[in-house]
This record gives structure tokens, sequence and C-alpha cells, in this order.
């Protein structure tokens, strides 16, 4: 196992240098979306999967901060559904599958809850990684969820 440090936006490896690329949690946070999803074609080989997990913006807009991956509207860059077909799409990729994952976004939230309130946090968790507030973001992300302000996707796309 290796570990490279780069920029998403400009990765340090030669052209075609993998059979798929993973992506999880990772747009929310670039700007630059377009040029991501170029830097990710440009890596996988031809035939080669795409594998995408992450938050989109939902209908109503805008979320309520702060979440997880933003304090603020100018650390949090949403796409919507749509925005990402096209940013794939436009890098030669072809959509193999796309699910909708925000239902059970939401009763995982609410199961997580539950069992914190019954047990008390786990001793190991995200919670340790993002801070004291950790609660209130979680509380924005479900509400955020259960109002259409977010979703969760799942892309498979292949590189033509």
């Amino acid at each position: 196992l290796k570990y490279h440090c780069g920029s998403a936006l400009e990765m340090p490896f030669a052209d075609g240098s993998f059979d798929v690329i993973w992506t999880q949690h990772v747009a929310i946070n670039i700007r630059e979306k377009e040029k991501l999803y170029q830097e990710s074609a440009r890596c996988l080989k031809p035939g080669g999967t795409f594998v995408i997990y992450d938050i989109l913006a939902g209908d109503n807009q805008p979320i309520h901060f702060p979440v997880p991956w933003a304090k603020d509207q100018e650390m949090s860059f949403l796409a919507t559904s749509g925005e990402m077909k096209t940013y794939l799409e436009s890098t030669g990729m072809k959509i193999m599958n796309f699910q909708d994952k925000t239902k059970e976004s939401i009763e995982w939230i609410r199961s997580m809850k539950e069992k914190s309130e019954k047990d008390g946090p786990p001793r190991l968790g995200i919670h340790l990684l993002l801070g004291d507030d950790f609660d209130i973001k979680l509380g924005n992300v479900y509400r955020n969820l259960m109002e259409n302000r977010i979703a969760v996707a799942h892309f498979i796309a292949k590189k033509k």
C-alpha cells in the first residue's frame, strides 16, 4: 500500500494509471468539479470504472450550517445530480448506474442517533474528528436531508 500526497485537481499520476477510482465525500469541498472529473478521467484506463459516493445539492436551498464538511457556504461546493451527470459525461464517462441514497442516509443517521441516545457515543468514531459541535453538524445533515436541501448519491461510470 502506498500513499501519495497531491492535489485532486493535478493528480501526480500518468494517464491511464488506474483500473478503478473511488471517491467518497470528496467533491463537497472542491469548487472546480470539472477539473476534478477531468483529472479522474485522465488517470483512468480506457474501460476503467469511476465510483462516486457523495452529497449533492437538493432542490431546496440554502442548506443549514454547520455540517461535517463545512462551517458555512464558503467551504461547501455541492452540485446537483444533473450537474454531476454533465460533469461526468463531459469527460467521456458513461454513467452505468445512479442511485439516490438519501432515504438510506436518513435511516442511518436516525439509527445512529437512537443508538447514541441509548448507549452514549461510541468510544471511537467520526465524532472525535469533528469536534464538540458534532451533534449540531449531524443534526443539520439530518434536517437538510429531511428538507430536501441535500441528497446522497452513488454513481458508477465507465471511461469510454
